[in-house]
């Protein structure tokens, strides 16, 4: 019963929205000003529903869903965009058996080429060194394990016919 009254709330607030932040001071409104709720009918059921996550404010008007601040955000505003916080998270998540050191080049998947395609990445040299900055080349980051790949393409290439469908 609890999310019979919690997904229609949130998707009521959703799909009203633009789908997007157009200024990075909208994403700060969340935890500031946070998105005004349609009231539900037990009291303080957001409250109940998810304390850590958000705090439910009531102004008179109605309910409004206001985010907690993340602690790493009150250190660094922007660290969501630094690549230490994707590592961070990706090591974090569920998947990050997908990380794995490149051992050969051009990269190819092992999937079935009958099935996915051809196998050769369309991942190139040049694109790899322009993201390193030039700092060495390709071949030699490789020769001393330096170079990781953070590979969904054969992990979830399978699946991708299904969710199109």
């Amino acid at each position: 019963s609890l999310f019979h009254a919690l997904i229609p709330s949130l998707t009521n607030v959703i799909s009203d929205s633009d789908h997007g932040f157009s200024y990075f001071s909208a994403i700060d409104a969340l935890f500031k000003e946070g998105i005004s709720l349609p009231p539900l009918e037990r009291e303080g059921f957001w409250n109940k529903v998810m304390p850590g996550l958000f705090k439910v404010i009531t102004d008179g008007t109605g309910d409004v869903l206001r985010f907690e601040i993340p602690k790493t955000m009150l250190r660094d505003k922007f660290l969501w965009f630094r690549d230490e916080e994707f590592a961070r998270q990706t090591l974090a998540g569920l998947n990050p058996y997908s990380i794995r050191l490149v051992t050969e080049w051009p990269l190819k998947s092992e999937l079935d080429p009958n099935i996915y395609g051809p196998p050769e990445s369309v991942i190139t040299t040049e694109m790899i060194e322009a993201e390193i900055g030039g700092i060495t080349k390709i071949d030699k980051a490789i020769k001393h394990k330096k170079l990781f790949i953070l590979d969904y393409h054969d992990l979830l290439l399978p699946f991708v016919s299904k969710v199109r469908q």
